[in-house]
């Protein structure tokens, strides 16, 4: 049985690894919020711009070996304290200040 939780964000945070595991999807929200509570992440490769991700482990989509290894090696590694930097740096560049500002770029509004 499905059960959805009204704030899944405990879960993330406190879970070994989070896994984003769809078959397709435009870029998901889900998988910015998992980067952002906990530093070991897998996701399939669903969207455009995943396989960009450092710090992200990876797989393809629809191939429980390749989850199974990409799960295999995350919570193999001792630590993952490099890919919270990593994880970092990149929500900062998907902020809603840089995205404002990308908008104003393109339609060349000077903000200041």
């Amino acid at each position: 049985m499905w059960v959805t939780k009204k704030n899944p964000f405990p879960y993330f945070k406190h879970a070994a690894a989070c896994v984003l595991c769809s078959l397709h999807e435009g870029f998901p929200n889900t998988l910015l919020q998992m980067m952002a509570l906990n530093n070991v992440v897998v996701s399939t490769l669903c969207a455009d711009g995943i396989e960009v991700i450092k710090g992200l482990f990876t797989c393809k989509i629809n191939d429980v070996e390749s989850l199974s290894t990409a799960l295999e090696g995350c919570i193999s590694l001792p630590t993952q304290s490099n890919s919270r930097a990593l994880f970092d740096e990149y929500l900062q560049q998907r902020s809603f200040e840089n995205f404002m500002r990308q908008i104003c770029e393109a339609l060349e509004i000077d903000v200041h």
